[in-house]
């Protein structure tokens, strides 16, 4: 079991991108993109869990005014309905209708990186913090 630690550093009309670390080493493992609004920063219980649409995914647990909170794959603001979703580069994509749009890629790659971390373990924890970079007026 690795706890993940998770640092929000930037936030725009794309979303809010995160640096994922590992809590027992300091290293850099991927990024999270989630909504431009996005859970409270906390610590939560991550499960293991069978979603209608995601199939096997992870499930943040005991988020004040949210359920069904999920780490699974996509790209952009789009895919994330509030969820977390990894990434092993930030950068433009482009959408099923043609458009170019910033997002995280390898997304599938930055997922298999977190099951194989978690292999031995269906639960762990995360502990999210806002972590934003002022900038001067």
């Amino acid at each position: 079991m690795e706890n993940l630690i998770v640092r929000r550093h930037s936030q725009n009309c794309y979303g809010t991108v995160s640096t994922v670390i590992a809590e027992s080493t300091g290293r850099f493992l991927f990024f999270f993109l989630e909504p431009t609004i996005p859970i409270p920063a906390g610590k939560y219980h991550v499960v293991w869990c069978n979603h209608p649409l995601h199939k096997m995914c992870y499930e943040l647990k005991n988020v004040p005014g949210h359920t069904g909170i999920l780490i699974h794959t996509g790209n952009g603001v789009a895919d994330t309905k509030c969820c977390l979703i990894p990434g092993l580069e930030l950068g433009l994509y482009q959408t099923p209708s043609k458009f170019l749009t910033f997002g995280v890629l390898y997304s599938k790659k930055a997922y298999a990186k977190l099951l194989a971390l978690q292999a031995d373990t269906s639960m762990f924890d995360i502990t999210i913090i806002d972590d934003f970079v002022k900038v001067a007026a």
